[in-house]
């Protein structure tokens, strides 16, 4: 985890997991200096998995309603080319005023891809 937006781990969770940089959580191991070994040697000494699992979806996030509500108008502006890419910024930013990285990174976006102009945004 690498996430300002850390929440206690549940107990099953904190064997499995990893911390990075300046995020950290008691009884939670954390890498230093880049060194990902523990990581690598914890995936290896896992079994794997003996079948594939049925396939499952499950739709997340607080918007999830309007984007599903307005889907096929997507779908039709991308197979129209209207619509040429997209960004997706996953996470959250944090209380404080300077811990607004993701809210800059959305803000900062061209809306209209390869554009710089103030106005297309």
């Amino acid at each position: 985890m690498t996430s300002n937006c850390i929440i206690e781990p549940g107990r099953s969770y904190k064997n499995r997991i990893f911390t990075l940089g300046p995020v950290g959580w008691p009884g939670v191991r954390h890498i230093d200096n880049g060194d990902f070994t523990p990581v690598i040697q914890a995936a290896k000494a896992l079994p794997g998995f003996t079948a594939d699992a049925k396939e499952q979806r499950i739709t997340i996030g607080f918007g999830h309603h309007t984007l599903l509500g307005v889907a096929d108008k997507i779908v039709d502006a991308v197979k129209h080319g209207d619509i040429r890419h997209f960004f997706l910024v996953g996470g959250c930013d944090g209380v404080s005023p300077a811990r607004n990285y993701f809210t800059e990174v959305a803000d900062n976006a061209p809306r209209r891809f390869g554009s710089d102009d103030p106005g297309m945004r």
